[in-house]
């Protein structure tokens, strides 16, 4: 658990953002999805499972279709 905001560098442009306990998601204009945070739980999506259970820079989140 971090106490204090993450900064993250990235060259996306979000055009909404959500904040959750321990991890971030962001919308892009063209309607990509990429979180960042804990990822513990694949909070950052199926699959994207990391060693550290932490990102620091955005993933891109693949959402199924509707």
């Amino acid at each position: 658990f971090r106490d204090e905001p993450t900064p993250v560098l990235t060259a996306l442009r979000f055009q909404a953002i959500v904040a959750e306990a321990d991890h971030t998601c962001a919308l892009t204009a063209d309607e990509q999805v990429w979180c960042w945070g804990d990822n513990l739980n694949e909070q950052l999506g199926p699959g994207t499972g990391t060693p550290s259970g932490f990102s620091s820079v955005p993933v891109r989140v693949l959402l199924p279709p509707l």
